[in-house]
This record gives structure tokens, C-alpha cells and sequence, in this order.
């Protein structure tokens, strides 16, 4: 029978899935080898055996059906015994009628024809077939062949084919020729393989566990720290979009650990879920969908378990942390951290109707989608689903969701939210099968309805085991109730009050009577009403009015009562999908109220989502331009959250530029320009810079060929067409703002002026950052309520170097050589060469438009063209030369020029004696106006204030028109009025931008960032060596001379002196050099902050440069060492400051003095410590004291990042940690450091002990006896005492009282004393003898023992055990009120 369906198999049209099933049922009976596949085209036929001579062969294949029968069979006989039967089965009646069918054919010369033309088709469609049959083997047995094997053919002849050709795969042979599919797979590949590269996938091993938060039936939750590497390649991913990236400062993440055999199983579930649950990356923002970050390892193996040393929090409780160690398999998920104040629980967050029925709507959203994907939760209760901020339904775990066919018994289900069929192990008291889930969303429905009737009904509740005292543990034991097996009773009581039917599926197609289980009668149960079962603690509920139905009306409680009814029916099949309950006039769309509608304000720890054209709504269309297509635009609800904006207020407009590379391109400009003219928000809003709110380069166009994507009517149908057709599209949104064009706004010269000096400060600004505008017309630029001008558009913007000829501009406001392609010869383009020359003539005819309408700056198309052998532009050209006069001779790159007055047939001499004459035209050619509107009542001084602004800014010389920056210095416009913007920053504060810029948090104050106008960047070159001041480790420090022109363009004094910190001497100091710059900048970022907390800020940074002080002057005083040094180092840092009087900390002796000094050295290390910087060298000499009494850190060069090697052996012992003090570790390791703030916390300490206990210090290398690091430390560890393990890098520690021969039990009960040794002797001091010291002995009691307690919680032996500095911040030394 198995060959009788191998034949026919052969005449079966070939398709690969139903092939592979056909050959994989038939061949399981066959001994096992490799296909054999024939290339050659004349294949010989099944059906002449007579014909054909076949040499046996040792291997052993299956028969592969290729062809149809009607053109031609390949098949491969591998053994006699198969032949044999083939033979015998030919004798049938069936195949003998279909041999003589086929000899028919044959004989009647038709074969010819039609097996060559099937041929040829079959082999064409059997090539595309094997194409996508990707699983088929090519490959032949391995064992040996014959030299050459004979072939017969369908024609009964013999054709000698070597055995290799027979050996290889159709796709060798000839038979597919796939050359160029094989070359597109490799680039594929390939391309697969870098993207794998340059994408570092996150996992468990890069995890660092945080602290404890809680834990479930399967998994234990922990803080997790994620890689630095992590964080950037997230900001890499991110660099073209404008939504905020998350940052590791800002967002905080949980893993979800389950550890053990079944506790895996489950994780493994919640993995499979999550997986297909995050796959649409809209559902997830739409229906808050809990994102992750990573699920794993693949392999489960529990890196806790293989590596006992690896680190877990102490905070772990000794359970768990005993689980981790033990159990072989893990299942890691890191998911965002949401805390306390953004996630409730639902019962203490929503309290009135609507909220729950907003809440519960989101909540079935959510279901609706995972049950379409199959999924279902099985867990939907109170702990498990959270309400967060905005009233939506938060589900936190789904580990619990099973498939349809498993049981659905779950020993560890809540039951107060199960539904009948859950809570029956099996199908009767006697049966041992399981019930089996026969409902995806069956449970969760029950489990909703449970839900809503809790969260309304309150106090009261739906039936449960506590209610009806059954086997719960929190019912005494003398009244449970045990007369039935468990859960019968719930059931039981179930049935009586809902009613309805009783049966319900238990798998495989039977029914199991619910009534009858727990000796009920079905039909009393049917008859039965509704009666929703509320229940108090082990009593039905007596209450009849509850707080959340007050005041709701009667059609709101019978929707409510008729959704409990629709949801609570026993059989699973009876109840709705949460698609049909999102349809009940319950869940109508009503808006929440209450806590939730008075949330308004973005929470920080929301998770931040990228957003995306598609998530965008198109609003009607406002216009097109060459390059875009112009409408309003929405966005989703949770953008508007999340960046704290109100939908209603502000609206928001889209430039979409579909189209080829061309169109993109001109789009992709934009994006750039707007990304680099807001990285600097105050000067962006300064200059009414248009937000970069969203910005999509040249991607997929959403609207390509999808009619699902609608368009509104608004847009034509030319614009519609463009939208439809073209494949890819850039997109850039910002915010809509209600403008007017120049001429319709400006009544009198007062307008036109701020109107132009505005524009100029925003080319200022442009020009400053190398951006151009190129386009700048009365379309482009409009004016806004305050009089200010606003860019609307920045895609034409051209570099230095490009073509300056755009066929598309704008000829009316294009100057001279922009009109021209090339110059004398077609070799010569015409390339840029000024950044600000062709917008400046742009601004010139703008003004010239407003001022002398209804006349106009004349262009290119006023001219008549009057030689058609020349380019068009030529006559526009001439006629320029002709009434503006001054130099024809243009730079057009290269380090080329070209004459106009030459190209256009004049003369360079007689143009340069020419006058300025003001070219205005209006319809009718020359302008003959006398008498200008504007300039009626103006005196005469300010028209020609105007006349000489044109004059000035329209040269035919592109090279000698002056930037924005100098005409800002005209006359015409530097009056009072239009300069009183700038006299002061309090004036300069109340400029209020007319473009919307809410959700930046941004305001207007000067700022000295590069991007300021006409800024010019001081070098290392412009800084002179002065007076030599002093030297450190890593730095000599003199005074630096700066040049005139800085302290001109700064509007900084000349009395102001500044020092300069040069890092010279090797790599090592240049790098602790580069460190110091780098701290200095990431602490300056907040300007207000580093103000508040002392941080020395920066007037010039040069990280590692060739040294430019060799050969520059160095004082006379300079010490010879360090002076040869300077010159002598190859490579430097430098750092430019300014010069502090500061005074010396041991100045200070008063009490409170010295506590206010040491709170604001403690805020300034809180500051750093919140941004992970360290100092690692606080000492007397790096700590100063300001004229306020407060703490400035001079130096941050010696900081040192978590990980690295702590000890450093040119640190300051003085105010060295013990940990500091040692390099290695009992094993040779290298200790190195683990905490941020715990050195900095302890040179706190020592400082305070130094101020407060002169002349007595804490134990240092002065002493004669503690000169070695041994001595001293071991000196610590005695007076200190408690505890004496610290850590020292990848779990483990080192023990200081088993280093030195003491005993780690009697220190740990050792009382605290401070090593207090006389200055330079080996003579203790009595800390407790106060009138010995001079700062102490006015100090009163309770400052005292203040003090006390708090160095007592500061000098720890052990890092762990020291406070940071915001938690001594609280102490009650601290606290105190200071009168300086």
C-alpha cells in the first residue's frame, strides 16, 4: 500500500508544505539516507522499465516526486527489493490502463510538444518551488558511488553522467540557476551580522540587583541597575527622534526573578505572553501594556547558582537568597519601576462610578487584546492590577495564563476571583480527570465582574471562602465550615444565587453538571434569579447603601446591575468576550473624575515611549510649498501626558515631504538645522526658533498605498495622489502659532524695524551655529502679535561649498550670484562661500518690500528679457550693475573668482565708479512714487538712515556685505527702542517668545554657551603664562592673561583675573587632567546649581592638545623645575577659571562657622554625588572657604569611577578612608572601589575633627610612630572598633581586624573613640576634655553631643556602614539656623 501511494504521489502537482507531509508520513518505513536529486532535463520514465538499464548503487535514498506525470517523472530506486515491487506493481490493472495512456501519447508523436513545453514550465515553477522550500536537503549519500552511473532516458537511450554532477544539488547543476538570490543572501546576511554587532543585546550577567522591593507566589523583585553601555546604545538608537531619551538618572527599572523548577515554568509563560504582548509597539502605549526591557537567560541557567560569590543585596531576605543560590534555572524580566506615588491599588484610587468604570474599561482594552492573540491572565485581582496616575489599568504580571487543553486548576489561584470552573481539582469526587480550560477568556471576564462588584460594593464583597468561612486561614478553625470537599460550598452558594446553567466544559467534549456535583437539582437552578452574592467576614451583607452609589442615577445602577448579570454566568461559553462588554452601555465613553481627573501633572517615572507617524492623527490641510505638504496634526492622549501639555490649548502642524531622495533630502535638512538650533533651548526661544517637537527622516511613508490610512477631504486630490504614491517620506512637526504676513502687520517704520532687527538676531544666531536659510520671503517669514519675526521653514538651508543655483528658489529675493548656475565656462560652478550673504540680501529686499510699497526691491522677472542668446538672469544682472554700482568680482569657491561686469558684457572700472541708485519697481516698470505711506511724518535723518541700510547690506559682492552681527550696528536700527531689549538681563528676561515652549521648562536668560552671536572661541593659543601662583600632584596653577578681544565680546572686566590649571608631566596626568574637565562640565550643566553649590566653573576647557606653552613667555619667578617642565611636556590640559580670594579653612573658629561650612561642603557632595562623582581628594589645601563662609572645592581631578582600583599611592593619607590605604587584598586581588560617597564622607570627618580639635588632629603619618600605612591603619581599626569587613570589589571582602592580628568579636563591641594625637607628637589628646580646645570651649552641651554623634556615624571602618551625604544632611548637627 506504502509503494502503491509513492506512485501515485508521482502525477501530484508539486507544492512544498503539502510535499514535505506527503514525504515525511511516507517515509518514516524507510531506512534513513540522503535525496538524490537528477539535474538533467531528459529524466527517465517510470513507465519503460523494460527500456532501461539502471546500475545499482550502495546508497540508500527515499523517491522525491519532482515532476507531474504528464511531462516527464524523476524518481531513484536505491535498492533491488524496490525495484522488484516497482515491477510488480506496474502488472496492475490500474497502472497497465495508465501505461497504455501514456504509450497512446507516445506513439502518437505528440510527446515531443508537450514534454518539452511542461518541461520547461514545470521546471520554471519546481526552481521557484525549491526556492521557497528552503527546508529540502540538498544532499546526497555519503557513501561511494561508481565512477560514471548510466542513465536511461525517456527515450530509451543511455547518457553517461559523472557521478559528481549526480552527487550535486539542482542548484549546482544548472537546474536553478540562483547566482544572483545566493549574492542578495549574503548581503543579507551579512547586513543581519553587523546590525547583531553593532546591537549588544542585554542579559542577565549585565544585571547588577538593586534593593529588595517584594515578592509573589513565583517571583522575588528587586531594584536592577543596567549597564552603561546599555544607556548609550539606547541614546544611539535615539539620536534621530525628538522625544525625550530615558536616561539612567531618570528611569528606574525592576527585574522579576523566578528560580526553581515550577516557578520557571510559569516565568516561561510569562515570557511567551509578554513576547507577543510587546510586539506591537502602539498596543502597548495605547492599552498600557507593561513594555520589557529583557527576558532570559535562553539557556535558564541561574548565574546566582554557578557563581556563589555573586553579589545579592543584603536587603534580600535569607529565604530568597537561599533560593537564588540553590536553584540550578532562572527566568530573568526587567520591566520599568513603578512606585507608590505613580501605581495604587484600584480600592484606594478610585472613588466614585465613573472612575471605575474608566478604570475597568481600560482594563477589559487590554484583555480584549491579549485574548485575541490567545493569551488570557487567570490572575486579574486587586494585587495584580493597578491603577496608575491617569485612572488606567496597569496589569503587572501575567505568569499565570494557561492554554486551552491544560487543566485549569491552580492550587496557588487567588479564589476570591476564580470562577466555578477553576476551583474544581477534578470532574467528580470519584473521577481522576482533570477539568481542562475549554475558555481563553472565561476566567478573566468572571475575575472583572468580581472586580467591579468589590470596588462598587465596598464594604461588602463577592462570595469567597472568607465569607462563607470555608478552609481559610483567616477564619478560626472552630468555625469553618467542612461539611464538603474543598471549595463545594462556594460553588454551592454560587449556583443558588446567581442561577442559570449549570453545565459547564471540562475538555474533550463532555460537560460536567455543577448542580448535580454538589447535590443541587439542575432544574431549581434554572428557574433560579439573579441575585448577586454579597458577602461581609462569614455573614451575607446587610448593607443597602454604599458610599460609591450616592448620588448616581437609576439608569447608571441598572446598567451596573445588568453588566454583573451579563458577566456572572456559571458556564464559561454564557459569558461575554471583553470585546462584548466594552460594547455595553456600561462602559459607555465618560470621562473620569474625582483623584484622576485632578491628575494632570506628567509623572517623572512614567516610561518614556518613542512616538511615531503612526501614532499620529492628520488634522486638515493649511498649505504646500515646493517641498511640503502642510496640516494640523494630533497626537496620541499619552504624548500630551507625557509631556504635561493640554490637548485643547496647544495645536500642532506637520511638514510632510513625500517624494524621491530629492524631496527627502530638502525634509532631512530641516530636521538638522532644527536639531542644532534647539540643542541650546534658551537662545532657541530667544530667537523665536520653531521646537523640533517630532522629527521622522526618510522613512516608510504610513500613507503609501494603504486606503487605511485616511486622509481628511480638505486634502486635494493632487495632494492626496502625492501622499499615495510615493514610497518613502520625511516628516517634521511643530507646534501651530497664530502669525500674519510682514506687510499686513507693519503700520509704521517703529514695525518695520523690530520686525527686522528680529530677523537679524535670528540669522545671527543661525549664521553663529554655520546654518543658512536660503529662502527667506514674506511666505517664509512671518511676523508674530509681539511684532517679532518667526522662520517658518529651514529646508533650503546650502553648507559652504555646495552649488549655489537652485532652479526652484525664490528668484524675488535670490542675490546676483545665486541666479547663476556657472561662470564663464559650464567647469566653473558657482559654489558657496558665505554662510550669511544671500540671506542678508534677502533681508535687504524684505525691507525694502515693506517700506517703499507699493513699490518693490526689483528682480529678475522685472526685467525684460531682451537677448534670447543669453541666460534669462544676465539682463537681471546688468541692470544690478548698472543702478547699484560697487565691485563685480564674486568669489565662486575653488579659490576662484568671477567677474559679473565681464560675464555680462560691461566694465569692472565703470561699474566701481558707479552710485547707488535704489532699484524699486512696481507694475508698470521703474518705480515713479514720490511719496511712500510708511515714510510720511518720518524724518528725513531716518529715510536716509534706511537708504544707507540698503546700501550697506545689497552688494553686488556677496564678500562685502556685512553679517547680521553688524548690521545690528546700524543706525536704523540701533535706537533706544529697538536696543532696550539688551540693556539689562532683567529687561532681557521680560522678552517673552511668541513660540510655544511649555513642555522644554525652559526660560530666557543670557548665557555665555557656544551658539551665542558672533561668538569667537578662545584657544590654548590666546592664553599667555602670568604670575606663577602654585602647584599640585597633577597641576601647576598660574595666572592666566587672556586677550582683549575675550573680555570685549564677554562684556567681562578687565579687573576680573583668571588663572589657568596646566595637567603636564605624561599620560597619567593628562588623563587626571581630561577627568577634571569632564566632572567640571557635567557639574556645570545646571547653571543654578553650580552656582548654589560652589562649583568653579569653566571659561575654557582644552582636553589633551600639543603643548602651546613651549615657546611662549614664562615669568621670571616661575620655579626652574616646573617652568622646564612646561616647556618640556609634549601634551597638556588646560583649564581656564576664574581667580577666587578664597580663605583658608583652618581661618575659621568659631562653632558656627565651621558646622555652616561643613553643611554646604556636604551639599555641594550631595550634588556630585547624585550625578556619580566622586572628589577622592578632600583635604585643607583643596577645600576653601568663600567670603559667605561656604565650602569651595578647588580640584576634581582625583575622582574615581565605581570599579576602578582605589588605592592611589599619591593620595593624601591625612584624609585617606581605610579602605584607601591598601592596594591588595588577602588573596593579591586588587581592592577596588565600591561605594561613591564613602571617602569623600570620611575626609568630611577628618576635616571637621581638624577645625574642631585644634591643636590636635586625628592619627596621621605626622605622628613619629604612624609613619608606615600599616601603623596607621591598624591604629584606626583599634580606636574605632565595630565593624572591621569592607568590601572590596566583586563580592568579596577583606577583614582589617584579621589583616592585623586583632579581634573582629571585641572591636565589634568596642566603644567608638576617636585616635586624637598632638600635633606632630605621639601624645593622645582627650576628645572629651572640651575647655582644651579653643572652638569647642563656647559650644553648648547639646552642640556637643550633636557633634559627637555625628562624627561617631561618619568614621565607620567599614564604607557600608557610612551615611551619604544627604542622609547627614538630616542630622541634628546639621540643623541648625546661621547668622554669619
Amino acid at each position: 500500500q506504502e509503494q502503491k501511494e509513492r506512485v501515485n504521489m508521482v502525477g501530484m502537482k508539486h507544492k512544498p508544505k503539502a510535499h514535505q507531509q506527503q514525504v515525511n508520513s511516507t517515509s518514516s518505513s524507510q531506512t534513513n539516507g540522503t535525496t538524490d536529486w537528477y539535474s538533467k532535463t531528459k529524466a527517465r520514465s517510470p513507465i519503460n522499465n523494460s527500456s532501461s538499464r539502471t546500475s545499482p548503487t550502495n546508497a540508500s535514498s527515499s523517491t522525491i516526486p519532482r515532476f507531474p506525470m504528464s511531462a516527464m517523472n524523476q524518481f531513484q530506486t536505491s535498492t533491488r527489493k524496490q525495484r522488484l515491487q516497482l515491477k510488480n506493481m506496474s502488472n496492475s490493472p490500474t497502472n497497465r490502463r495508465f501505461i497504455l495512456f501514456f504509450g497512446f501519447f507516445v506513439l502518437a508523436g505528440l510527446h515531443t510538444v508537450i514534454i518539452t513545453t511542461q518541461l520547461q514550465k514545470y521546471l520554471k515553477e519546481d526552481a521557484a518551488n525549491a526556492l521557497e522550500a528552503s527546508k529540502f536537503s540538498f544532499q546526497t549519500t555519503s557513501e561511494k558511488m561508481s565512477k560514471e552511473e548510466r542513465i536511461p532516458t525517456y527515450r530509451g537511450l543511455e547518457e553517461v553522467v559523472p557521478v559528481e554532477d549526480i552527487k550535486k544539488p539542482p542548484i549546482q547543476r544548472g537546474i536553478l540557476d540562483l547566482d544572483q538570490l545566493e549574492k542578495a543572501a549574503a548581503e543579507v546576511e551579512a547586513a543581519a551580522k553587523e546590525i547583531q554587532k553593532n546591537t549588544r543585546p542585554l542579559t542577565i550577567d549585565d544585571l547588577e540587583l538593586g534593593d529588595y522591593i517584594n515578592h509573589g507566589a513565583i517571583n522575588v523583585v528587586s531594584r536592577v541597575t543596567l549597564p552603561d553601555w546599555w544607556w548609550e546604545q539606547v541614546r544611539e538608537q535615539h539620536k534621530d527622534k525628538s522625544t525625550p531619551i530615558p536616561t539612567a538618572k531618570n528611569s528606574k527599572y525592576v527585574v522579576k526573578l523566578a528560580a526553581g523548577d515550577w516557578r520557571v515554568e510559569f516565568a516561561k509563560r510569562e515570557c511567551k505572553a509578554l513576547q507577543k504582548l510587546n510586539k506591537k509597539k502602539r498596543k502597548v502605549r495605547e492599552l498600557n501594556i507593561i513594555p520589557t526591557l529583557m527576558m532570559g537567560p535562553s539557556n535558564f541557567t541561574n548565574p546566582f547558582h554557578t557563581d556563589q560569590q555573586r553579589p545579592i543585596p543584603s536587603s534580600f531576605p535569607d529565604k530568597y537568597v537561599k533560593r537564588l543560590r540553590e536553584e540550578p534555572e532562572i527566568v530573568a524580566i526587567v520591566v520599568p519601576f513603578y512606585d507608590q506615588n505613580y501605581l495604587s491599588k484600584p480600592s484606594k484610587w478610585v472613588d466614585n462610578l465613573d472612575d471605575v468604570r474608566y478604570f475597568l474599561q481600560t482594563l477589559l482594552q487590554t484583555l480584549a487584546y491579549a485574548h485575541s492573540l490567545g493569551i488570557n491572565n487567570m490572575d486579574i485581582s486587586g494585587s495584580n492590577v493597578k491603577v496608575d496616575i491617569y485612572g488606567r489599568a496597569l496589569i503587572l504580571d501575567w505568569n499565570a495564563n494557561q492554554v486551552d487543553g491544560q487543566p485549569i486548576y491552580d492550587p496557588l489561584a487567588n479564589t476570591w476571583i476564580t470562577a466555578p470552573e477553576g476551583l474544581l481539582e477534578q470532574t467528580g469526587l470519584d473521577s481522576p480527570k482533570s477539568v481542562l480550560q475549554e475558555s481563553v477568556s472565561g476566567m478573566d471576564i468572571w475575575s472583572v465582574g468580581v472586580m467591579l462588584t468589590n470596588l462598587v460594593f465596598d464594604p461588602c464583597f463577592f462570595v469567597n471562602p472568607r465569607g462563607l468561612g470555608l478552609h481559610s486561614s483567616q477564619v478560626p478553625e472552630d468555625q469553618q465550615r467542612t461539611e464538603f470537599p474543598k471549595h463545594y460550598g462556594l460553588i454551592e452558594t454560587m449556583l443558588l444565587r446567581l442561577g442559570g446553567e449549570t453545565r459547564i466544559p471540562v475538555g474533550e467534549g463532555t460537560m460536567l453538571d455543577l448542580a448535580t456535583l454538589v447535590g443541587l437539582s439542575r432544574n431549581d437552578v434554572l428557574k433560579q434569579k439573579f441575585d448577586l452574592p454579597l458577602y461581609t467576614n462569614n455573614s451575607t451583607c446587610q448593607e443597602t447603601d454604599f458610599e460609591m452609589l450616592e448620588d448616581v442615577s437609576k439608569g447608571d445602577i441598572e446598567q451596573l446591575h445588568s453588566v454583573l448579570k451579563t458577566i456572572f454566568k456559571i458556564s464559561p461559553l454564557n459569558r461575554p468576550t471583553a470585546q462584548d462588554l466594552l460594547a455595553h452601555p456600561f462602559f459607555q465613553e465618560k470621562k473620569p473624575k474625582g483623584k484622576i481627573a485632578k491628575k494632570q501633572a506628567w509623572n517623572k517615572e512614567e516610561v518614556i515611549y518613542d512616538l511615531s507617524l503612526a501614532d499620529m492623527k492628520i488634522g486638515d490641510f493649511i498649505g504646500n510649498g515646493m517641498i511640503n505638504i502642510v496640516s494640523f496634526v494630533e497626537f496620541p492622549d499619552w504624548w500630551y501626558r507625557q509631556h504635561n501639555v493640554k490637548k485643547e490649548e496647544q495645536k500642532y502642524v506637520i511638514k510632510m515631504a513625500p517624494g524621491d531622495k530629492w524631496y527627502t533630502s530638502q525634509g532631512d535638512r530641516e530636521c538638522d538645522v532644527l536639531e542644532k538650533m534647539n540643542k541650546n533651548v534658551t537662545l532657541a526661544r530667544k530667537h523665536n526658533i520653531l521646537p523640533n517637537v517630532f522629527c521622522m527622516r526618510r522613512a516608510r511613508n504610513p500613507f503609501y498605498r494603504n486606503p487605511a490610512r485616511q486622509l481628511p477631504p480638505s486634502f486635494s486630490f493632487k495632494h492626496t495622489k502625492r501622499l499615495r504614491k510615493e514610497h518613502k517620506m520625511t516628516a517634521v512637526v511643530v507646534p501651530f502659532f497664530n502669525l500674519q504676513r510682514a506687510e499686513d502687520y507693519c503700520d509704521d517704520l517703529d514695525d518695520v524695524r523690530l520686525f527686522i532687527s528680529s530677523l537679524l538676531e535670528t540669522l545671527d544666531y543661525s549664521h553663529s551655529l554655520g546654518i543658512n536659510n536660503f529662502d527667506l520671503s514674506s511666505s517664509n517669514v512671518k511676523i508674530s502679535p509681539k511684532g517679532r519675526a518667526v522662520v517658518m521653514d529651514w529646508n533650503a538651508n546650502k553648507a559652504n561649498g555646495q552649488d549655489m543655483y537652485d532652479p526652484t528658489a525664490n528668484t524675488r529675493i535670490t542675490a546676483p550670484e545665486g541666479l547663476l548656475e556657472y561662470g564663464l565656462t559650464q567647469e566653473d560652478r558657482i559654489l558657496q562661500t558665505s554662510i550669511s550673504a544671500m540671506d542678508i540680501w534677502s533681508v535687504g529686499t524684505m525691507l525694502a518690500d515693506l517700506v517703499f510699497d507699493p513699490c518693490w526691491w526689483v528682480s529678475r522677472d522685472d526685467i525684460d528679457f531682451q537677448h534670447p542668446n543669453e541666460i534669462h538672469s544676465y539682463d537681471y544682472i546688468r541692470a544690478m550693475l548698472l543702478q547699484i554700482g560697487g565691485e563685480s568680482l564674486i568669489p565662486i569657491g575653488n579659490n576662484k573668482t568671477l567677474d559679473l561686469a565681464n560675464l555680462v558684457g560691461l566694465n569692472r572700472s565703470d561699474i566701481l565708479k558707479g552710485k547707488f541708485n535704489l532699484p524699486i519697481y512696481d507694475d508698470d516698470g521703474r518705480c515713479k512714487t514720490k511719496d511712500f505711506e510708511m515714510l510720511k511724518d518720518v524724518p528725513k535723518e531716518e529715510v536716509d538712515m534706511i537708504y544707507s541700510f540698503l546700501e550697506t547690506s545689497m552688494k553686488i559682492a556677496l564678500q562685502e556685505r556685512p553679517t547680521a552681527s553688524e548690521l545690528l550696528k546700524h543706525p536704523f536700527l540701533a535706537t533706544e527702542e529697538s536696543q532696550s531689549a539688551t540693556k539689562s538681563k532683567a529687561e532681557l528676561a521680560k522678552i517673552i517668545a511668541d513660540v510655544p515652549m511649555h513642555y522644554l521648562d525652559a526660560s530666557v536668560e543670557e548665557t555665555n554657551d557656544v551658539g551665542t552671536s558672533k561668538v569667537r572661541q578662545l584657544t590654548a593659543n590666546d592664553i599667555e603664562i602670568g604670575q606663577f601662583i602654585g602647584n599640585g600632584a597633577i597641576n601647576l596653577v598660574a595666572i592666566a592673561l587672556l586677550p582683549d578681544w575675550w573680555y570685549k565680546q564677554n562684556k567681562v572686566s578687565k579687573k576680573t583675573h583668571f588663572v589657568v590649571k596646566i595637567a603636564v608631566g605624561g599620560d597619567w596626568y593628562t588623563l587626571q587632567g581630561e577627568r577634571e574637565c569632564d566632572v567640571i562640565e557635567v557639574l556645570s550643566r545646571d547653571k543654578k546649581k553650580a552656582k548654589q553649590f560652589g562649583i568653579v566653573q569653566a571659561v575654557f576647557m582644552s582636553r589633551t592638545i600639543p603643548n602651546p606653552f613651549r615657546n611662549k613667555h614664562i615669568p621670571s619667578k616661575f620655579p626652574k623645575g616646573l617652568a622646564k617642565k612646561l616647556r618640556s611636556a609634549k601634551n597638556v590640559v588646560a583649564i581656564v577659571q576664574p581667580f577666587l580670594d578664597l580663605d583658608w579653612v583652618h581661618d575659621l573658629k568659631q562653632f558656627k562657622d565651621i558646622r555652616y561650612f561643613i553643611r554646604s561642603l556636604l551639599q555641594t557632595l550631595e550634588y556630585a554625588h547624585s550625578l556619580g562623582i566622586n572628589n577622592f581628594d578632600l583635604s585643607d589645601s583643596n577645600v576653601r572657604v568663600d567670603d559667605d563662609g561656604e565650602a569651595v572645592v578647588m580640584d576634581w581631578n582625583a575622582n574615581k569611577k565605581l570599579g576602578e582600583p582605589i588605592y592611589d599611592s599619591m593620595a593624601n593619607l591625612w584624609f585617606t578612608s581605610p579602605e584607601g590605604m591598601l592596594e591588595r587584598g588577602p588573596k593579591g586581588e586588587t581592592i577596588r572601589l565600591t561605594s561613591i560617597s564613602a571617602m569623600d564622607i570620611w575626609s568630611v570627618g577628618i576635616m571637621l575633627v581638624y577645625m574642631m580639635y585644634e591643636p590636635c588632629q586625628w592619627v596621621n603619618p605626622d605622628v613619629p610612630r604612624m609613619r608606615n600605612q600599616k601603623s596607621l591603619l591598624k591604629e584606626v581599626v583599634k580606636s574605632v572598633g565595630g565593624e572591621t569587613r569592607i568590601p572590596i570589589g566583586d563580592g568579596k571582602e577583606l577583614d582589617l581586624a584579621e589583616r592585623f592580628g586583632l579581634n573582629r568579636e571585641d572591636l565589634l563591641q568596642k566603644k567608638w573613640k576617636m585616635p586624637l594625637y598632638d600635633l606632630g607628637q605621639d601624645d593622645k589628646c582627650d576628645q572629651m576634655d572640651t575647655e582644651a580646645y579653643l572652638v569647642l570651649y563656647s559650644a553648648k552641651n547639646k552642640e556637643l553631643d550633636d557633634m559627637h554623634d555625628f562624627l561617631k556615624s561618619i568614621m565607620k571602618i567599614s564604607p557600608a556602614e557610612r551615611p551619604n551625604a544627604t542622609t547627614l544632611l538630616k542630622h541634628p548637627f546639621m540643623d541648625f539656623s546661621y547668622d554669619r
